[in-house]
């Protein structure tokens, strides 16, 4: 599957964001191209995961988060990610 999705249907916290991020951090999901994370609950823990992944995982081309309140400091560690 190219797309991951998550949405209140499948809710994402710092902890569930923890195990996605060391999921797609992984080589046998590099076949993952897009990400698109709805009305989650992590915050910075969260974020700063993410964004590590986001560091390591060249594969991934499009990350959508929409109504997810990351706060400054989780947009920074996006930000710093996607760099």
């Amino acid at each position: 599957k190219e797309e991951i999705s998550f949405s209140k249907a499948v809710p994402l916290d710092d902890a569930g964001a923890r195990v996605l991020a060391d999921e797609l951090s992984k080589e046998e999901n590099s076949h993952v191209k897009s990400l698109v994370i709805c009305d989650a609950h992590f915050g910075a823990a969260g974020a700063k995961d993410l964004g590590e992944m986001l560091g390591k995982n060249s594969s991934l081309t499009k990350l959508s988060l929409s109504n997810v309140s990351l706060g400054n400091e989780g947009a920074k560690h996006i930000i710093a990610g996607a760099k």
